[in-house]
């Protein structure tokens, strides 16, 4: 009787002992899960702590928890993330998110469409938009007819209509009517606003001087000490768009009328090397000229202003003569009295006669540069997030009028989404007609 009773106790220390081993490993393992996989478990987020991780590739459909020295489990949020698919190739963009967490909300980029359908991310819960770049020749469309109601199918275009137009128009009918349903490109009246400049240098003219002119000259009576020379302009597109041809031929007609302007580029070979854009050396080469002529290879296309205007003048501290969009396409984005229109002056030796008092009027001329004093909330783009920023917090349903850090906005909101408004919803009908049947006539050359 004993010996069956001591048999009995050493089973149930067996039994014991198994149980809680088996208890340890599924606590373990539940961690493990929730550490991996904790925003599909969350109810109620936690938002004192806030750390922002990017998806690795081997793992495209997972996001880690980040934990600091200070932090434990219970205080640190696993913040939310939306992909955005690049769908075809484009070489020059290499980007890999939306732009910074904090600001924009969590939106790594993908660019391999292999990888897409391996991992099935196209259709995915955290797949918010789909970009189509348009000059690289996108050929084989995503299934639309698979997309979720609150997906953006976005149609992405940087060049002008008049190099859209010689590109391959017949593309256009592979992609049907009501096909994207959103719009990122240089127009203000796109779904995202994305202005060219933002890919040259992405300077902001507001951030600039909020910034203290970050390593340029900010003191204005030291920079208009510094202009020695009248008038410059580098340009290496020669004949592409409808305007490149007639703005050679127009600079010409401004020599001719007397301006003292100095040519450079691929155009000009034989005016010499110029320091590389953008670098510190190129600002400080630009700012000793009072002009420069930023002129577009595409004339009067709506909304057509890239960098030369942004980056080669405002930036450099040169007033620009402008040349490309319509005067009011540049007023709504440019500081105020701080750029001279071609469209304003009958003919090629009226502008020069106006250049010439400038350069004369040290009062005058100074007046052009005078924003560079404002407030720069008082500058465009008033603190509103735009391009890819935009989209992002979009996918977020964070209204384009709300100009607090994402961060800020995630930590005031409980775990129900969106936080201001349903994703927009916005219905491209034509993108053909919008992008051509739109424009002039000048502007498709």
């Amino acid at each position: 009787m004993q010996k069956s009773m001591g048999v009995s106790n050493q089973n149930y220390h067996y039994i014991l002992t198994s149980l809680f081993v088996i208890c340890v490993c599924m606590v373990i393992y539940a961690s493990y899960i929730t550490g991996q996989y904790g925003e599909y478990f969350s109810i109620n987020p936690v938002h004192k702590h806030m750390h922002w991780t990017t998806p690795t590739d081997s793992n495209e459909t997972s996001i880690k928890r980040v934990t600091s020295q200070n932090e434990t489990a219970e205080n640190t949020q696993i913040l939310p993330y939306k992909y955005i698919l690049l769908w075809n190739k484009v070489s020059w963009f290499s980007r890999k998110s939306a732009g910074a967490a904090d600001i924009c909300g969590n939106c790594p980029i993908i660019r391999d469409r292999n990888q897409v359908y391996r991992l099935q991310l196209i259709n995915g819960q955290h797949t918010g938009a789909v970009l189509v770049e348009w000059e690289s020749n996108p050929q084989n469309p995503p299934n639309s007819k698979q997309r979720r109601f609150d997906q953006l199918y976005v149609w992405w275009g940087m060049e002008g209509p008049s190099i859209t137009k010689k590109g391959n128009p017949e593309r256009f009918k592979l992609y049907t009517d009501n096909f994207f349903n959103a719009t990122l490109t240089f127009r203000r009246d796109s779904t995202f606003y994305n202005p060219v400049w933002t890919w040259s240098g992405n300077i902001s003219i507001a951030n600039l001087v909020r910034n203290g002119f970050g390593g340029l000259e900010k003191d204005l009576g030291k920079l208009l000490q510094r202009k020695a020379k009248v008038a410059a302009w580098m340009v290496s597109n020669c004949a592409l768009g409808s305007n490149a041809k007639r703005r050679i031929a127009f600079s010409q007609d401004l020599i001719d009328n007397g301006l003292k302007l100095d040519r450079f580029g691929k155009c000009f070979p034989k005016s010499g090397s110029t320091p590389r854009r953008y670098e510190p050396e190129f600002f400080r080469f630009i700012e000793q000229y009072k002009f420069y002529m930023s002129f577009e290879n595409a004339i009067h296309c709506t909304d057509y202003i890239t960098e030369k205007f942004q980056i080669n003048a405002l930036a450099a501290g040169v007033v620009p003569v402008v040349m490309g969009a319509r005067k009011a396409d540049y007023q709504a984005i440019a500081p105020p009295h701080s750029f001279i229109h071609v469209d304003d002056f009958a003919s090629a030796k009226d502008l020069v006669e106006y250049l010439e008092y400038l350069d004369s009027n040290h009062t005058a001329y100074a007046e052009y540069l005078a924003w560079r004093t404002m407030d720069p909330y008082d500058l465009y783009p008033y603190g509103r997030h735009i391009g890819f920023c935009d989209l992002c917090r979009t996918m977020f349903g964070v209204s384009p009028d709300d100009h607090r850090p994402f961060s800020e906005i995630y930590r005031l909101r409980n775990s129900s989404y969106p936080a201001n408004r349903p994703i927009r919803q916005y219905h491209v009908k034509s993108i053909y007609d919008w992008w051509f049947v739109s424009q002039t006539t000048e502007c498709l050359g």
